[in-house]
């Protein structure tokens, strides 16, 4: 879900950024031994998606608010000017309201800590993305290799017995589970 999303707004934004911010999730780091003098450990398949992508991983620190607020504003404020109070009753719809919310709200706002209006300031940095990978990222399967056994076949569990009653209701059945 989250490639996926990624890879959409790649292709809205024309680009590719040269880093990326992201929260601690397991889908992009597995560890942070940066707080005892070790290294961020980010999971491989991302890795490889941002290899293919072209932009590097960065991941905010435990307990730094300078960098969690980074990641987290822009969703409070989606949040909280464009979901709340909108019935939003499909997918499409959903993206056409968004659509046009980004284009007559959100990016033509005078960006209060920037002082300019958000669509300007893309403008001038758009020239700034990395370009777009040719085909959309195809996570690897790791298959076993010679030395690596497959794993043995899962026992089966003992199931509990359920009776099934059928018993007529008019038109209808009605099924009521016993169990023994």
């Amino acid at each position: 879900m989250v490639i996926r999303g990624l890879e959409e707004s790649f292709a809205s934004f024309g680009g590719v950024p040269v880093e990326m911010l992201f929260e601690q999730m397991k889908a992009v780091v597995l560890a942070d031994g940066r707080h005892s003098g070790g290294r961020l450990v980010e999971n491989p398949e991302f890795r490889g998606f941002g290899d293919h992508w072209g932009f590097r991983i960065r991941a905010c620190r435990r307990y730094r608010a300078q960098t969690k607020d980074k990641v987290e504003r822009p969703v409070r404020y989606v949040r909280g000017n464009f979901f709340y109070g909108r019935d939003l009753p499909s997918d499409d719809d959903l993206n056409a309201r968004a659509r046009q919310w980004l284009d007559e709200v959100a990016n033509v706002r005078v960006h209060g800590t920037l002082g300019e209006r958000i669509d300007d300031r893309f403008a001038r940095e758009r020239p700034l993305l990395g370009p777009l990978a040719p085909h959309p990222y195809r996570p690897v399967v790791p298959r076993p290799g010679p030395s690596e056994a497959p794993a043995p076949p899962r026992t089966a569990r003992a199931t509990p017995r359920v009776e099934v009653e059928r018993r007529p209701l008019g038109d209808y059945a009605l099924f009521a589970e016993r169990s023994p």
